[in-house]
């Protein structure tokens, strides 16, 4: 995520597989998350659907639904420690996800 974020330009080519991705998504909302690289950030959109409000809800449900599998691993697992760690490490990405979903989608529909 860190080259990412010093690049001069940062192409995102934005589709249902990156979307859906939790690896893609994550180092997004590392780029979203600071101003100075947002406007590094040149998104080319697969669909134009991407910019539905729609289309928005329907991946705001699906990352919503994956946090709270996870919580539910988490819960209903017999294991803790470092054993159970890789799933909180998910966890956590996808609630940075989750909160840049709105910030992302904003911006999609500001550059069209």
């Amino acid at each position: 995520m860190d080259e990412l974020r010093q690049g001069d330009i940062v192409v995102m080519v934005l589709s249902d597989q990156y979307l859906y991705s939790l690896n893609c998504m994550y180092e997004m909302s590392g780029l979203f998350k600071d101003d100075t690289c947002v406007e590094k950030v040149f998104p080319v959109m697969v669909d134009t659907s991407i910019r539905d409000r729609k289309y928005y809800l329907e991946l705001c449900s699906y990352w919503n639904i994956q946090l709270s599998e996870l919580k539910d691993l988490i819960q209903n697992s017999e294991y803790e420690g470092a054993i159970i760690e890789p799933i909180r490490k998910d966890m956590r990405k996808v609630e940075c996800i989750i909160k840049c979903i709105p910030r992302l989608f904003d911006y999609c529909r500001e550059i069209a």
